[in-house]
């Protein structure tokens, strides 16, 4: 089974320890649904640019009366722009709400990433499993 690059972002308040992991590589979602992956993780601003992209493309082809394999073509490089960029987007708006990289993790999926993880560090273990 293929191994993955996980990036583990930890939110560690007085009261509650959140943690988020993130896969690393390219984000097959973001780059076919934008707008809504980044809603989804509730990185407003950049769900707005990423619409404001698109909907300039189009309307920048439209006035320039350039064909549309153009604006197909200028539509695929910015989905794969975005594919690649997402996880650094979301890596940085995680870091915005006062979360912070606290390691990095390979394993086949995220939940044996996850458990990894915690196996490395028992005492968030225990802090997390006694706010449950």
């Amino acid at each position: 089974m293929k191994t993955r690059l996980y990036t583990v972002h930890l939110l560690d308040d007085v009261s509650d320890v959140e943690l988020v992991l993130i896969k690393e590589g390219f984000c097959w979602l973001s780059f076919f649904f934008a707008v809504p992956w980044a809603l989804f993780h509730r990185m407003w601003w950049v769900a707005g640019a990423f619409a404001i992209l698109q909907i300039s493309i189009v309307i920048m082809f439209k006035v320039t009366a350039l064909t549309e394999a153009g604006q197909g073509l200028a539509s695929f490089a910015l989905a794969l722009v975005i594919g690649f960029s997402a996880d650094e987007l979301r890596r940085n708006a995680l870091t915005r709400q006062g979360y912070h990289l606290e390691d990095v993790v390979f394993e086949q999926n995220i939940d044996r990433a996850t458990q990894r993880f915690l196996d490395a560090h028992p005492e968030l273990a225990i802090r997390m499993a006694v706010r449950s």
